[in-house]
């Protein structure tokens, strides 16, 4: 998509004209992401101890403290080259993902080499502490997409995204964000939402805007299942917060300025496809792979034993892919969609996410109060023009 200084008459934001009966990024949109994903947790560790963590807590003691070896890394790579037949996603993740050494980013690159006529995707979730210049040439000579892990404002950020000893982060992570920019990459930011964050939407955002990002994301810190945090939200407190943050966009109106949240939900008003999982029912295609070598469906659902795949390194990646496991979650998928195909939204967000959707109690109700507040500012715009 073409970016464009004009004013847009129809303040859709993030789209830059708007074709009856929907914009135009829709369509640009379409096709993505037909192939799998993998998130690859390339170690356990971290060198943060952010206070609302609890991804790893959740699972069992085997998956803890362990990290991928470059020759591991690069036999799974091959299994990846040796079932693939156009584009490959990878996700690099942690942990802190920068925790292991630079030559494994360099063993990944060579491998992916060996496969040329794949397209491969590599992107990387990073708290930007650990970036140097020597980090920051590579990831840019690599033409790696980088998201980094960043509260908003300081002060929330300095509370929330703690190292061990109980300091604040928010300057290291800046100053990676710096490096990262100058070996000529543009890094997208992801905002955890919390009890002291929900009520700071025009804060977090102007704070965004103010570090240089054009693109960024939220995800909500929700308490559910058997996991209680005390930064928690519902899932209709933070969607308070995505309408207010949707509300200041629409009211700049910068075409430059993408939130894929928000911008998702827009694809499923407007009868588009969203670029993301939440809002398409394909969690089939995303595969989580520890360090270890077991592969979980998205990462919401590692520890799961029923949802285990398998191992890449005993069963390897083919067999994994027809396993019990995976069948045990296709059909969780299909049976835990009966309920919602009778709901009037159901095409706009096909479900949302399914871990959320089934442990979180207030999450349907939050997604329809999303949708249908979007609904509702877009038909009063175009009543608006008549």
């Amino acid at each position: 998509m073409t970016a464009t200084t004009s004013k847009r008459s129809w303040p859709v934001p993030g789209i830059q004209k708007l074709h009856f009966p929907a914009p135009s990024f829709i369509w640009e949109r379409r096709g993505v992401m037909e192939n799998f994903t993998y998130i690859i947790k390339l170690t356990t560790q971290c060198n943060l101890g952010c206070t609302y963590c609890y991804h790893f807590a959740t699972c069992s003691s085997q998956h803890k403290d362990i990290s991928f070896d470059s020759g591991a890394l690069a036999y799974f790579l091959r299994q990846i080259a040796a079932i693939s037949h156009n584009r490959v996603v990878l996700i690099w993740h942690g942990g802190e993902p920068l925790l292991v050494s630079r030559e494994m980013f360099e063993v990944a690159i060579e491998t992916q080499k060996l496969r040329s006529d794949l397209k491969w995707q590599n992107l990387l979730q990073t708290n930007a502490t650990l970036v140097n210049e020597e980090w920051a040439t590579l990831l840019g000579k690599m033409s790696f997409d980088v998201g980094v892990s960043i509260d908003a404002p300081q002060s929330i950020h300095d509370a929330q995204r703690v190292y061990p000893s109980g300091g604040g982060s928010f300057d290291d992570t800046v100053r990676g964000i710096r490096l990262l920019r100058e070996a000529g990459l543009n890094p997208g930011a992801l905002v955890t939402v919390t009890r002291g964050s929900f009520s700071l939407a025009r804060t977090t955002y102007e704070c965004l805007l103010s570090l240089g990002f054009d693109h960024f994301d939220f995800l909500p810190c929700l308490n559910f299942g058997d996991t209680t945090l005390p930064e928690g939200i519902s899932m209709r407190e933070f969607t308070s917060f995505l309408l207010e943050i949707f509300r200041i966009w629409a009211e700049q109106d910068n075409p430059d300025i993408h939130i894929r949240k928000l911008e998702d939900a827009l694809l499923g008003v407007f009868g588009g496809k969203p670029a993301g999982c939440r809002y398409r029912n394909t969690c089939w295609q995303y595969l989580t792979v520890l360090p270890s070598g077991d592969v979980y469906p998205c990462d919401k659902f590692v520890g799961k034993t029923e949802f285990l795949y398998g191992n890449v390194f005993t069963d390897g990646l083919a067999r994994v892919l027809k396993s019990s496991g995976r069948k045990n979650f296709t059909a969780f998928l299909r049976n835990s969609l009966e309920a919602c195909r009778t709901c009037e939204l159901f095409q706009l967000c096909k479900g949302g996410c399914p871990a959320r959707r089934t442990l979180v109690d207030d999450y349907c109700e939050a997604q329809k109060h999303l949708f249908t507040s979007l609904q509702r500012h877009y038909r009063t715009l175009l009543e608006g023009r008549h």
